[in-house]
């Protein structure tokens, strides 16, 4: 019995002397997560807790191999059970909270969060990542702060400071923005987001050549970036480099062949060099590619009737007009079409259509007075130049106008103020003094209107002479 005894105590103390403890399961979790072996890492982390139900260091490794594997309500588990164990534990209700905002459970996430601070005030992560979290609910000011105080705890944070950027951005404050930017980019010299971010601003403060530099750098640091193609081509279409501007709309189209927009802008910086023809072509392919575009059959009809194809340029203006029938750029143009191939009638009638739909629009009251002159229909003139004056009362050319229709319809007294005014506006103006001389003849002020032919013979109008012969001496 002794030596079945002695076996026994000698197998058992062979036994423990081979036996892995908990903190060697441990350890060798470490390694596995170490090697991105997860599922052996939660095993081996299973196998210390089975030993030591109270190592929560266990608990939390093992929460984060699930949280890597993406099992976030087991994560959760398990960092709970750390904390039950460990109740200070700052970094286990961080990670919990972390899972939580995977699960889209933000107001949780915010909960934790808050006692990882209260724990340890100065976890600028945890600030950070309550951060994020507030944004999701639209708790913005709440972010704008959490950010703030995480970089107070750490000034070179950039997460922290792009973040706090695009958030300024929001509150119009635009300066703060760029100045978090300015210090991302310094602690981080490739951050490419940091870059692209300062760029779109500087482009919506119209500081192009800046925003291109800004630009550029994304393209030299990530040449796959198209947004910042793309972007550098719209502003330096803005400082007319058109050129330029094409081989990035090019380079856009290259890596995105359905990029309506890249095509679109590209169209545009043709249409500036009068490469009309690659306009259309490219105007042609934003419709082919979104057949209801308005601003595209509107800029591809401007290519056109910059062709000399008003005719053609009518379709185009039309078809917007059909898919937005209170379009005012494509009516205006549109009447401007008609006039080149003299249908008045129908310019006429475009040119009303666009002073119901603004009635400010000066050039549409002017167009359609001088057509209805032009057309005898002198009371209408009247009205439309009349209008186009309450918005300018100072331009020389409708009061011009004006006066035609009045003296037409034998208001010459009224004829006679318009032309003073375009002599008052233009002084030099010899059809006006000659006019006004003719109409204040009319009115029996025959000296005063000697006076204005006389002075338009001197501008340099040979036929004011004629009537003076006639009715001056």
């Amino acid at each position: 019995m002794k030596r079945i005894i002695s076996v026994l105590i000698s197998l058992f103390v062979f036994g423990a002397l081979h036996a892995q403890t908990a903190i060697d399961y441990y350890n060798a979790g470490n390694t596995n997560v170490k090697l991105q072996e997860y599922a052996s890492a939660i095993s081996n982390f299973s196998k210390a807790i089975e030993i030591n139900p109270r190592m929560h260091e266990a608990f939390f490794n093992r929460g984060y191999a699930k949280d890597i594997t993406s099992d976030y309500k087991g994560a959760i588990i398990d960092y709970s059970r750390a904390i039950e164990l460990y109740p200070k534990y700052a970094k286990a209700f961080a990670n919990k909270a972390i899972a939580k905002a995977q699960l889209e459970d933000n107001r949780g996430a915010i909960a934790d969060f808050s006692k990882a601070v209260e724990i340890n005030p100065g976890y600028a992560q945890a600030y950070y990542n309550r951060g994020v979290a507030r944004t999701k609910i639209k708790d913005f000011q709440g972010a704008l702060a959490d950010f703030s105080k995480a970089i107070e705890i750490y000034p070179l944070y950039e997460k922290a400071l792009y973040n706090r950027a695009l958030l300024r951005l929001q509150f119009q404050q635009v300066s703060g923005a760029v100045q978090d930017l300015n210090t991302a980019i310094q602690v981080n010299a490739i951050s490419t987001q940091s870059y692209y971010l300062r760029g779109i601003i500087r482009m919506q403060m119209k500081l192009y050549t800046e925003a291109i530099a800004d630009f550029s750098k994304v393209v030299s640091l990530q040449a796959a970036d198209y947004n910042a193609y793309y972007n550098r081509g719209l502003c330096r279409v803005q400082i007319q480099l058109y050129g330029a501007a094409i081989s990035d709309f090019t380079r856009v189209i290259a890596m995105q062949p359905n990029h309506v927009d890249a095509y679109f802008n590209r169209g545009i910086a043709n249409s500036y060099l009068q490469e009309t023809s690659q306009a259309i072509a490219d105007f042609s392919k934003v419709i082919e590619l979104q057949p209801t575009d308005v601003d595209a059959f509107i800029e591809r009809g401007l290519a056109n009737f910059n062709s000399n194809n008003s005719r053609i340029a009518i379709q185009d203006f039309s078809q917007a007009v059909e898919l937005d029938s209170v379009n005012e750029r494509a009516l205006y143009n549109r009447a401007i079409a008609y006039v080149i191939t003299e249908k008045y009638s129908e310019a006429i009638a475009d040119f009303s259509k666009v002073t119901d739909i603004n009635p400010n629009n000066i050039s549409a009251f002017y167009n359609k007075g001088v057509l209805e002159n032009k057309l005898n229909l002198y009371a209408d003139a009247i009205e439309s130049l009349s209008k186009a004056i309450e918005v300018n009362s100072w331009d020389a050319a409708i009061f011009f106008h004006r006066a035609f229709a009045y003296g037409n319809v034998q208001k010459f007294e009224e004829a006679v103020a318009d032309y003073s005014k375009v002599i008052e506006m233009q002084s030099k103006n010899e059809k006006a003094y000659f006019q006004r001389g003719l109409y204040k003849i009319q009115l029996n002020d025959l000296e005063s209107g000697c006076l204005d032919l006389s002075k338009a013979g001197e501008l340099g109008l040979d036929e004011a002479f004629d009537e003076i012969r006639k009715k001056c001496n």
